[in-house]
């Protein structure tokens, strides 16, 4: 059987159980002041709102659907990561101008700071552009290469050379060959000596 979806559920609820659940949800309001606003409540026990809100909320239909209303903000939030970045943005900007805790404020900022549009907690290398460092790694290849092909003492591989006979030749089929010092091993790209 396959999950209902949001709108099956919501279906379920009267008007006034959908306003409290839209109410708490997406409106960011408590329990007792959802309940005041979708039922209209009118009587003088503050405790009595607060009871009845709690009771509410705690009705199996009404809490499925809180669940599930949750559920979709946050889907959507994660769906649209640019409004989720501006909305983390906006909210950690208001938190360290308004705050009144400077522990708060102090936070806000040290998150700020954090963030990829100011990285300014990282090492100057770790802000390093990719672009700058691909182009560094290619430029290095590029020269090794250049040295190597421009070996005078290279071996042809190709089949035609017979098989187990080499032959020093010149040319794009030739790969460079370090005879190396005496007594020396080789070990073929650099990894000790």
């Amino acid at each position: 059987m396959s999950k209902p979806t949001l709108a099956e559920i919501v279906g379920k609820l009267t008007a006034k159980q959908r306003k409290f659940a839209e109410g708490l949800v997406f409106g960011g309001l408590s329990k007792a002041e959802s309940y005041r606003q979708a039922y209209r409540w009118s009587g003088n026990s503050a405790n009595g709102m607060r009871v009845s809100a709690t009771r509410t909320a705690q009705k199996p239909n009404v809490d499925l659907a809180i669940k599930a209303m949750v559920e979709d903000k946050t889907a959507r939030w994660w769906a649209d990561k640019g409004k989720l970045q501006n909305f983390v943005m906006d909210g950690l900007t208001s938190t360290a101008s308004t705050a009144e805790s400077d522990i708060t404020k102090l936070k806000a900022y040290e998150l700020l700071g954090r963030t990829r549009y100011a990285s300014i907690f990282e090492e100057p290398q770790a802000n390093e552009s990719t672009a700058e460092l691909h182009g560094s790694i290619i430029d290095t290849i590029q020269a090794r290469l250049s040295i190597l092909l421009s070996s005078a003492d290279v071996i042809d591989i190709t089949p035609s050379a017979g098989r187990g006979k080499s032959r020093r030749v010149q040319g794009p089929k030739a790969i460079p060959v370090d005879s190396g010092q005496v007594g020396e091993t080789l070990t073929g790209g650099g990894e000790g000596g």
